[in-house]
């Protein structure tokens, strides 16, 4: 598999923000990149945060 750096998670956060989606709390993996590019966002993290079955 291959590494997630920050400039693949700085290029996911201002996609999004791009699009105009805009969340309260995102759930992501605790990946390191992922969480420098979402610090200063309100966030969860970790598999059981993004499962199907918690969507409802």
């Amino acid at each position: 598999m291959g590494e997630t750096g920050l400039e693949d998670g700085e290029k996911l956060r201002k996609r999004i923000k791009g699009l105009g989606i805009s969340y309260d709390r995102i759930a992501m993996d605790d990946w390191d990149s992922f969480l420098a590019a979402f610090a200063e966002d309100n966030h969860d993290t970790g598999k059981k945060q993004h499962r199907r079955d918690r969507l409802v």
